[in-house]
């Protein structure tokens, strides 16, 4: 039984090795989620806000609320356009 003892050089791993890819997904995801958090701590902290948020949100009508789920749901698609952007960006091979 034999065994390879060659490790290979600096120059062999860096050549070899596979650079990893930046994931912006996760990166935009991540920002999007730690500002919705911030929000909602910001907003809902104090108990005085949250009083005030509950009423506004009984004061709205089914009119408000259609319009502000429409706007949340073009807000997703947006940020779902510009995510399958930059995904089809990374895919490319890069210009020599």
């Amino acid at each position: 039984m034999t065994f390879d003892t060659h490790t290979p050089s600096e120059t062999e791993t860096a050549v070899s090795a596979p650079r990893p890819r930046i994931r912006f997904g996760t990166i935009v995801w991540g920002f999007l989620v730690f500002g919705a958090g911030t929000a909602l701590l910001s907003v809902l902290g104090a108990p005085g806000q949250r009083n005030h948020v509950a009423n506004w949100a009984l004061s709205l009508t089914p009119s408000d609320s259609i319009l502000i789920t429409t706007i949340v749901v073009g807000a997703a698609v947006l940020i779902l356009g510009l995510l399958s952007v930059v995904r089809s960006q990374q895919k490319r091979p890069p210009r020599e």
